[in-house]
């Protein structure tokens, strides 16, 4: 058996490839999760469209809040942006709780499991997104 297959870099234990590999999962999950979710805001499901009339504030919410999840789900499925997009998810579902508490007498366990699944996210890839370069005039990345 090879030597090479036993040989880690520093950093680079199984656990923390176990980690980095959840952490994907997980990414994955919402950006489905929020890609689905703020398309139906976008293209103007009907019970989006209800539920936004019952918030009160009008339809441009609801394509503001659709774009913010659809751009968010974007931003998770890359290393370098996934914490710019688990704030933006955190954000949102922090605004998503308070509708669910003030506006609709539901529970905001959906809300409250999406926001803690960004924390995760945003918890595990800061470290990363600091330490990235910044993009350098003329640069291709």
């Amino acid at each position: 058996m090879s030597q090479a297959l036993h040989q880690y870099t520093p950093g680079d234990t199984p656990l923390s490839r176990w980690a980095n590999r959840a952490t994907w999962g997980v990414q994955i999950l919402l950006a489905i999760a929020f890609g689905a979710a703020g398309g139906a805001k976008l293209i103007g499901v009907a019970p989006m469209v209800d539920l936004f009339e019952q918030i009160g504030w009008g339809q441009w919410f609801r394509l503001l809040t659709g774009s913010i999840e659809v751009a968010s789900a974007a931003l998770l499925l890359t290393t370098r942006t996934a914490a710019i997009g688990a704030v933006l998810l955190i954000c949102t579902m922090i605004g998503a709780v308070i509708v669910h508490i003030a506006v609709v007498p539901s529970p905001p366990v959906g809300p409250v499991v999406l926001g803690g699944l960004a924390a995760v996210v945003l918890y595990r890839r800061l470290p990363a997104w600091r330490s990235v370069p910044p993009i350098q005039k003329g640069e291709i990345q």
